[in-house]
This record gives structure tokens, C-alpha cells and sequence, in this order.
């Protein structure tokens, strides 16, 4: 189940990849004379994207891992709700 969707976020990251460089080179045959600058911010927000869609990725990555790990009822079918370590009795 794990690797089914590690394999499903990795197709995620790389669309979200294969666009970034799509817009940028399409941007980079449009653009005249593009100033260092020009470029540098387009690079630092094509950085600033890709490190969203990482952070999104391993978010989910441990969402998904923390849903596994949470038991579910048999009695109702439902996900139990961690309530915390118990105290032994005395």
C-alpha cells in the first residue's frame, strides 16, 4: 500500500516538475533581453514552487503513514482515536 502511494506522489512531483520547466523555457523564448535579475527571480519563484510541492509530497507521505498506523474498530468499522499512553494500575 506504501509504495503504491510513494509511486502516486512521486508522479505528483514529477508533473508538477515537468511544468515548472515547460513555463520556464516557454518564458525564457518569449522574454527579449531578460536582466540577471529577471532571471534570478524567476528562478527563485520556480524554487519557491517546486519546494511547496515538496513540502505537500512529504506531508501526505506522513499523513497516509499515520493513517496506517492508526487501528481501525470492529465492532463500528471506524479509525480509533489515539487517547494517549495509559498509567498502570497501582
Amino acid at each position: 500500500m506504501e509504495g503504491m502511494a510513494n509511486e502516486r506522489l512521486m508522479e505528483m512531483l514529477q508533473e508538477t516538475i515537468k511544468e515548472e520547466i515547460a513555463n520556464l523555457l516557454e518564458w525564457g523564448s518569449q522574454v527579449q533581453s531578460p536582466t540577471l535579475t529577471d532571471l534570478e527571480d524567476r528562478a527563485l519563484a520556480v524554487r519557491q514552487r517546486l519546494g511547496q510541492a515538496l513540502m505537500q509530497v512529504l506531508l501526505e507521505q506522513q499523513e497516509q503513514r499515520r493513517n496506517a498506523e492508526i487501528p481501525v474498530s470492529a465492532e463500528t468499522g471506524k479509525r480509533l482515536h489515539p487517547k494517549g499512553s495509559k498509567k498502570g494500575r497501582s
